[in-house]
């Protein structure tokens, strides 16, 4: 299919879901890290705190994973920051045909919950259930509109990054 020659020609990851593996050289996968593809200006979005520009090439938007500390993790905020980047550039934008969810770390995709906002949320309840609530509502929201998601995982990934 045209969608799959285009995750091969990404030349960014080996594992396309449950199993189902494309074999890519290890000079490309070289190539692809040190001199990622340039796109073009239109077709990215601004950054923000959690995630890089949206790119899109041959109908796959790349979603890249870059929280502020040296590890991603799920953190206060970044929900509605990827709520806001699915809406305004993924959801309603008819180019996008799949979705590739990485990370920009070296060694990490998501290695969990910050401990920090889990301990916050342990004393209050109710914002606990918002945020699982909310992610909840989010990804039914991302299912929603049929595109079919790829999660290129390198490295670490542990709890809800998984």
């Amino acid at each position: 299919t045209s969608f799959g020659r285009a995750l091969l020609r990404m030349n960014q990851f080996r594992t396309l879901g449950r199993g189902l593996r494309a074999r890519v050289p290890a000079q490309v996968q070289a190539q692809a890290i040190v001199a990622p593809r340039q796109f073009h200006a239109s077709a990215v979005a601004a950054r923000g705190t959690f995630f890089e520009d949206v790119q899109v090439k041959d109908g796959v938007a790349i979603v890249r994973f870059d929280g502020p500390e040296k590890m991603n993790v799920l953190a206060e905020g970044m929900g509605e920051e990827l709520e806001a980047l699915w809406d305004k550039d993924i959801a309603g934008n008819s180019e996008v045909k799949a979705v590739v969810v990485t990370s920009s770390k070296p060694d990490n995709f998501i290695a969990g919950a910050d401990i920090k906002m889990l301990k916050k949320l342990r004393s209050d309840p109710d914002k606990l259930m918002d945020q699982v609530t909310g992610m909840h509502r989010l990804s039914e929201k991302m299912k929603a509109t049929g595109k079919p998601m790829v999660a290129a995982i390198h490295g670490v990934c542990m709890g809800g990054g998984l």
